[in-house]
């Protein structure tokens, strides 16, 4: 779904990423959780008081990258990552995934069709070095993707229900 260039680029600038369709979890009370809210990125979420933000930008092979990440004291956390234009002809969600697959010399990742704030998204769950990463991707508007990054510990066996309920209350704006 994500050209081999873009994955370095985002392993790079920081690495990250999981699978579930991003229902409410039945465990975790987001009630009082912060929100954070981003017109320009085009969404919004709730977080764990626990987790503090930093925002980023910069560019990866010449794309524009906006990243707001939240993390614990441990620099552990989920990051989300705008990548303008990334989409530049516009094409559907769908299509511009399928031209992503066919610019990888290899196999290509096997992915995981999910929901993210009921959109489409996909995911790519992969080993790489000794953690588990998780990578959802989803078209916030013609050109630009969301890409959230959730970095965690090998032994997982499936994303931790905190990561799961944030991603079950993401909204997106327009």
């Amino acid at each position: 779904m994500v050209n081999f260039r873009f994955l370095v680029g985002i392993f790079i600038f920081s690495v990250a990423a999981f699978a579930v369709h991003a229902q409410p979890s039945a465990q975790i009370d987001t009630a009082d959780w912060a929100n954070y809210r981003n017109d320009k990125f085009g969404f919004e979420v709730k977080y764990p008081k626990s987790l503090h933000e930093n925002s980023i930008t910069g560019t990866v092979d010449n794309i524009p990258i906006e990243r707001v990440e939240f993390n614990d004291k441990t620099g552990k956390g989920i990051q989300f990552v705008v990548q303008r234009g990334i989409n530049p002809n516009g094409l559907s969600f769908d299509q511009w995934t399928a031209d992503q697959l066919k610019k990888f010399n290899k196999a290509p990742p096997q992915l995981k069709n999910v929901t993210i704030g009921g959109r489409p998204a996909i995911l790519l769950n992969q080993m790489i070095f000794d953690y588990r990463s998780y990578s959802f991707h989803v078209s916030l508007n013609k050109t630009d993707i969301l890409t959230i990054l959730i970095r965690r510990p090998s032994t997982e066996t499936q994303l931790d229900q905190t990561y799961e309920a944030i991603l079950s209350t993401i909204k997106f704006l327009n």
